[in-house]
């Protein structure tokens, strides 16, 4: 709608329209997606809260910087799935929301890594998550989970 030439945004609450309300419930799912198929292998995280999914991931190589982005893929025909109950979903995707092209400093595969940046994000969202292990003691550690 204008006024004028100016653009403005009309907000309309009639007419049965979908509510725009956040669910009542902060709780919802994660996914991490270990990808073994890429070189390097790769791991992203989705999120589900409400009726919303939002899939990110920290890219960055050693020398370069990390940073927070959404997940442009494609995925190899090679992805463990990861499933997670969030009890704060809201919160962990308003992390992967604020985080979104952030740099995290310099790229470290075994303390700033996609995987990583997964824990962070399950951590946002209430899993416990001990702080401070490494890359490949989290990827053990959601192999294991995944049974």
């Amino acid at each position: 709608m204008l006024a004028g030439t100016t653009p403005i945004l009309v907000h309309n609450t009639g007419g049965g329209e979908k509510s725009c309300e956040l669910p009542q419930s902060k709780a919802g799912t994660a996914t991490v997606h270990l990808d073994a198929g890429t070189r390097p292998k790769h791991a992203s995280i989705s999120v589900t809260y409400g009726d919303r999914t939002l899939h990110t991931e920290q890219w960055g190589y050693i020398g370069d910087l990390a940073h927070a982005r959404e997940y442009v893929g494609p995925p190899s025909r090679i992805v463990l799935k990861v499933t997670f109950d969030l009890p704060d979903a809201q919160a962990a995707m308003l992390y992967q929301m604020r985080t979104e092209g952030e740099s995290f400093g310099p790229y470290d595969y075994d303390t700033r890594s996609c995987a990583t940046y997964c824990a962070d994000v399950l951590r946002k969202g209430g899993v416990d998550i001990p702080e401070g292990l490494e890359t490949d003691d989290l990827n053990t550690l959601f192999i294991k989970l995944h049974g």
